[in-house]
């Protein structure tokens, strides 16, 4: 009996551990879609708007960036940082010295994905980093197509009786 006991306690610790820490870290597709940008340069500098486009590539993240009508595509994907050992969103931009946003990501209370990045471009050294927030610029869920309606059907408080002699 106690080795049935032992046996079954091992089993259940065993699995507590397997399944006691899944990743953190939501897929790449949850942040696919459209955004609104708002963000403000680097230095204390002005504000803008603009909007952005996240789409999941095959090895991370590709964000079509629209200010000012310039568009600038970057890549990214998740990196682990030193500095509390959190996890962030890196977008690195294609040309050599090209902005690179490190965005920290959350989820609002509809569940819908939120990006706050610092930014700064190549090698240039600034007082302050550049700030831009990201918030999705639609519903994420398709509006429900209006069911067709039902074939009409007698109504409870009808009978039916197919003898004419009884009606």
């Amino acid at each position: 009996m106690r080795n049935i006991i032992l046996s079954s306690l091992f089993l259940v610790l065993a699995a507590v551990t397997a399944f006691a820490a899944p990743s953190s870290l939501p897929p790449y597709e949850f942040f696919a879609g459209d955004y609104d940008i708002v963000g403000s340069m680097p230095d204390e500098g002005e504000s803008y708007t603009g909007s952005a486009r996240i789409s999941a590539g095959e090895d991370g993240l590709v964000l079509l960036r629209i200010v000012d009508g310039k568009e600038t595509t970057f890549h990214g994907r998740f990196e682990r940082t030193s500095v509390g050992e959190s996890d962030i969103l890196l977008f690195q931009g294609e040309a050599p010295e090209a902005m690179m946003l490190s965005c920290l990501h959350v989820s609002d209370p509809d569940n819908y994905p939120r990006l706050n990045c610092l930014w700064g471009q190549g090698k240039k050294r600034t007082a302050s980093p550049g700030l831009e927030a990201f918030f999705p610029a639609k519903e994420r869920i398709p509006a429900q197509k209006p069911a067709s309606t039902p074939p009409a059907k007698p109504s409870v408080n009808q009978i039916w009786i197919a003898d004419p002699e009884i009606r």
